[in-house]
């Protein structure tokens, strides 16, 4: 119902504001639940596969990527995502998410983008032991997103005169700089909470390839 819902919602996504021009709010607030509809149903083929006999072996190319992309991208964000999205939504809606919006994400889909996708990673650390990524290849993978995501940011606003957060129209140069550099920061906290919690879930087994002895990287699914 979400994927459909998702596939209407992006179908408008570019919203006339004031007759003037074409902002299209709803790709940014749909980036991460796209990425976790990917990650999941890629993981749920990967078990079909495991059982209709699929080798441990020949699945474990699979398997590490899917790991890498859950610990890098797909918990920090929807956990940075909720930890963000609500105390400014709360605080001043207009900053981070305007009511406009509400004609095209109503309020149950807006409460599943912005605070359901913590409950699924969390229960996903919980039930599946994903071997934790190298803090370099991750911090590699972070920005990179990070990076493009803010780039896209600032094309917009370049291109249309338009920011499509609100709360970047209240801040000066600098200090939307300052901004971005202390989302990085969070975002990167969020990722060391994740492998905490995922150390402290599975132990060793959390731990990654390369310092790990084959026995005790066999997969829990």
């Amino acid at each position: 119902m979400y994927v459909c819902h998702s596939a209407r919602v992006l179908s408008h996504a570019c919203v006339d504001r004031d007759g003037s021009d074409i902002y299209c709010d709803l790709f940014f607030h749909h980036s991460s639940q796209l990425l976790q509809v990917i990650f999941f149903t890629s993981a749920a083929f990967v078990d079909v596969l495991r059982i209709v006999g699929l080798s441990q072996k020949e699945l474990r190319p699979v398997q590490r990527i899917l790991d890498v992309v859950f610990t890098t991208l797909v918990f920090p964000m929807a956990m940075f995502i909720v930890a963000i999205f609500w105390p400014l939504f709360l605080y001043n809606r207009e900053l981070i998410f305007p009511a406009i919006l509400d004609q095209y994400l109503p309020s149950y889909i807006n409460h599943f983008e912005h605070g359901a996708i913590a409950m699924f990673v969390l229960i996903e650390v919980l039930l599946v032991r994903h071997e934790s990524s190298r803090f370099s290849l991750a911090s590699a993978i972070i920005l990179s997103v990070g990076t493009s995501y803010m780039c896209i940011v600032f094309y917009v606003a370049y291109m249309s005169d338009y920011w499509v957060y609100g709360i970047l129209i209240m801040l000066k140069p600098f200090q939307r700089v300052l901004f971005f550099a202390a989302m990085f920061g969070l975002v990167f906290a969020v990722f060391t909470f994740g492998k905490l919690l995922n150390f402290t879930v599975w132990g060793q087994l959390a731990t990654s390839v390369q310092s790990s002895p084959p026995l005790q990287r066999k997969k829990i699914r």
